[in-house]
C-alpha cells in the first residue's frame, strides 16, 4: 500500500507547505528525476543511473555520455535565499553543498566527520533553479571550478555558495555544453 493512498492532493500540499524541510527534500528529488528524464533526452548519452542513497559513493547519478563515464551531484537553490536584481535583470540564490549524511576519512578515528563535498567526488554539480521561477530547470558547474574551503586542504568544497548566472564564474546554462565541455576536460 502506498503511503499517500489515503492522502488527498490538497492535504499533502499543505503537509508540505507547513514542513520546509520536506518541501526541500521533494524539491530536491522531483529535480533529480527532471534532470534523469532532460539527459536521456540527449544525443549521445547511452546510459543514466541513479546511485542509491547512503551508496559510499558520494554522487547521484551516473550517466555515459559519447562512451565517457560522468558522475553527477544534484542541488538546489535554497529558496529564502533568492534575492532578484532588478537593475541587472537576474537572480541570485545559495546552494548548500553538502553531503546529507557525514564522512569520514580513511583513518576515521583522528578525522573529525564532516559533510563537505569533495574535489574530484564527481564530475558536475547540476543546480536546480526552481526556486527562482517554478520551473525545473538548472545551472551547471563542473566539479574542479566549485568553490575551495576555507580549510586548509585543497580538496575540501564549501559547503555553501552564492550562484548568479551573469557574475558566478564557470556556470553553464546549457546541459549539453557542460557535458561536452567535461567529457573533453576527462579526455585530456
Amino acid at each position: 500500500m502506498s503511503i499517500l493512498s489515503e492522502i488527498p492532493l490538497g492535504e499533502l500540499e499543505l503537509i508540505i507547505e507547513e514542513n520546509p524541510k520536506l518541501r526541500g527534500i521533494m524539491q530536491g528529488y522531483i529535480a533529480e528525476y527532471k534532470l534523469i528524464d532532460r539527459l536521456r533526452n540527449i544525443f549521445g548519452v547511452t546510459e543514466v543511473s541513479k546511485i542509491p542513497d547512503r551508496h559510499r559513493v558520494k554522487r547521484d547519478l551516473q550517466i555515459k555520455y559519447l562512451g565517457t563515464d560522468i558522475t553527477i551531484e544534484c542541488k538546489s537553490i535554497i529558496s529564502s535565499t533568492v534575492k532578484w536584481d532588478t537593475i541587472r535583470g537576474t537572480w541570485q540564490g545559495t546552494v548548500q553543498c553538502k553531503n546529507s549524511d557525514a564522512v569520514y576519512s580513511k583513518d576515521y578515528l583522528d578525522t573529525p566527520k564532516r559533510t563537505n563535498l569533495t574535489r574530484g567526488g564527481f564530475d558536475i554539480m547540476s543546480i536546480s533553479t526552481y526556486a527562482i521561477d517554478g520551473l525545473w530547470d538548472a545551472v551547471y558547474i563542473e566539479n574542479r571550478y566549485m568553490p575551495q574551503s576555507t580549510y586548509d586542504r585543497f580538496d575540501i568544497m564549501k559547503t555553501s555558495f552564492v550562484v548568479n548566472p551573469l557574475t558566478t564564474p564557470c556556470i553553464e546554462m546549457d546541459l549539453e555544453k557542460i557535458l561536452k565541455s567535461t567529457r573533453d576536460y576527462k579526455l585530456k
